[in-house]
């Protein structure tokens, strides 16, 4: 596990394995899904903590926002996304252990 400092706010980064080691119930807790924007439709709440404590792959548009891919985001977006796609990639910058999210690899390497 290591901080980093991203732009004024400090990053904790796990591996998938510190990550599993603190348990399924630990790492529910230690998110503030009560946090999460109302914006953001139920169905993408429930598939980003779906893939966060199960490791379960998300659909295109979620797993676009995890990997930064904005041409997959717009690709997979709908009319309605442009209300909620701000509030969502804060709330997974703010909330999110950091090896979750970032890249093609790093979205990979969690579902695996």
């Amino acid at each position: 596990m290591k901080i980093v400092n991203a732009n004024g706010k400090k990053k904790v980064i796990m591996s998938k394995k510190e990550w599993e080691f603190i348990g399924k119930e630990s790492q529910f807790e230690g998110i503030d899904w009560e946090s999460l924007p109302v914006t953001i439709p139920s169905q993408v709440s429930e598939s980003l903590k779906n893939y966060v404590v199960n490791h379960v792959k998300p659909g295109g548009f979620l797993t676009s926002v995890l990997s930064n891919d904005l041409f997959g985001v717009v690709r997979y977006s709908s009319k309605d996304t442009s209300g909620y796609l701000n509030d969502l990639v804060n709330f997974i910058y703010s909330n999110l252990p950091g090896s979750c999210y970032g890249s093609v690899q790093d979205v990979s390497n969690w579902i695996k």
